[in-house]
């Protein structure tokens, strides 16, 4: 088969990044990967919400204070989250444990993605496409290329309010592009009386492509 697509659309809003990794590391070399770069806000609250982490960070990053705001480089090529994500692939007790690939696809990668694709859905695909892995079809997705995430969970100590709030910056692998929305390079639309009648051009113009001739 020459063509590899992924479905990133409708129910498929989110999910788990180092999911993101263990698919990327059947098409491209992970040392040469261009990845996101992220701020995160370290306080109080990130270190309720996530003790181990941020004992990480503090030994990694010599950290004095609980209100500073530091920058990881790159999820692979950071020794915080190197070690974390190679755990994650490489240890069979891991599990997400898979071998390296020897064989990486070669093919040609499409990905859907439309108004409901967030998260780390939305990162699998700016992750493929600034790393020009992968050429995108559908529509505008549901976020920012950058944005912001990692969310933490608080109560308010007068009314007990619970809420959730952000701690962390995720910038896009291509940072050249900055604010601009991820770029559809097969722009495909369901108009109002296709929804009613249940038709989905996005996946039949996508079917059509990867058709062998």
């Amino acid at each position: 088969m020459n063509f590899i697509y992924v479905f990133e659309k409708l129910k498929h809003r989110g999910g788990t990044s180092i999911l993101n990794y263990q698919l990327l590391d059947y098409f491209i070399d992970m040392d040469t990967l261009l990845d996101y770069q992220t701020k995160i806000k370290i306080s109080v609250m990130f270190k309720n919400n996530f003790p181990k982490h941020f004992d990480d960070l503090a030994k990694t990053y010599n950290l004095h204070t609980v209100d500073t705001i530091i920058d990881i480089k790159n999820f692979y090529k950071n020794t915080s989250y190197t070690s974390e994500i190679q755990q994650y692939l490489r240890e069979k007790d891991s599990p997400y444990y898979q071998e390296e690939p020897t064989n990486k696809f070669k093919g040609n990668i499409y990905i859907m993605v439309g108004k409901r694709t967030f998260s780390s859905a939305a990162m699998l695909a700016v992750l493929l496409a600034d790393n020009k892995i992968a050429k995108v079809v559908g529509n505008k997705i549901g976020t920012r290329p950058t944005h912001y995430g990692e969310l933490l969970n608080f109560k308010l100590s007068n009314t007990k309010t619970k809420g959730i709030i952000s701690c962390k910056l995720f910038i896009r692998p291509d940072s050249t592009k900055g604010l601009c929305p991820l770029k559809i390079d097969f722009p495909v639309y369901n108009s109002v009386i296709d929804e009613f009648d249940g038709k989905d051009k996005e996946f039949e113009y996508l079917l059509n492509m990867i058709e062998p001739n």
